[in-house]
């Protein structure tokens, strides 16, 4: 989600799967970086994305970005997800690339290889 929050919230993110790694889950992996929500047309949501990006390696973002859409606030309003939603089959699809994109990856790494992103802060 290319907010200022967000930005902000990355090294505390990462710190705490360094933490759950070291005291409950060693195998806990990181796939990827996912933009969602994402609205091209804000100036400053295109300025976050760039320090996003400036920030990690290009090979740990998924190619699929998640636009922003209102349908999904639609479809959370009614607690139904949005693939399920009557008409709303378009809104979902950027979701549905994204499982079949993190399927192939998965296949390719195995989940593994992540120390890059972790090790960043």
């Amino acid at each position: 989600n290319c907010r200022v929050i967000s930005l902000k919230t990355i090294p505390v993110f990462l710190k705490l799967i360094k933490e759950i790694r070291g005291n409950h889950n060693a195998k806990l992996a990181l796939e990827g970086v996912v933009i969602t929500m994402y609205d091209e047309r804000n100036t400053l949501e295109k300025q976050i994305l760039g320090k996003i990006k400036q920030t990690f390696p290009t090979h740990v973002f998924f190619k699929t970005i998640i636009p922003y859409s209102e349908y999904y606030e639609v479809a959370n309003l009614h607690s139904v997800p949005v693939g399920l939603m009557p008409n709303l089959l378009q809104a979902a699809r950027p979701y549905f690339e994204l499982a079949m994109e993190l399927k192939e990856k998965s296949a390719k790494t195995g989940g593994q290889g992540d120390e890059e992103i972790l090790g960043l802060f």
